[in-house]
């Protein structure tokens, strides 16, 4: 028991010295990527109304979008006890 608590305290300690000292190692073309990847900006996610619909303490953020085309009929969306039905 005393040579696998050994064993698998050298095994920690041999990861956390590579993770600390060593690590892995990005090439700089990656790393060049990644920075302007994150510069970027961000696109305007939310593009219609929003607000939040509360009930009792229930608070539901909703997006209202308006229809690019005429409205051509009706969706009924019935949810209940987990399932769903789409007419």
């Amino acid at each position: 028991m005393t040579v696998f608590v050994g064993a698998v305290s050298i095994g920690v300690f041999a990861w956390i010295a590579y993770v600390v000292f060593g690590g892995l190692r990005i090439p700089e073309h990656l790393r060049r990527v990644l920075t302007e990847v994150v510069e970027w900006d961000l696109p305007e996610l939310v593009e219609g109304r929003s607000g939040f619909a509360r009930s009792g303490a229930l608070r539901l953020w909703y997006e209202g979008l308006d229809p690019k085309a005429p409205e051509e009929g009706t969706v009924l969306l019935l949810m209940s006890m987990g399932g769903g039905a789409l007419m």
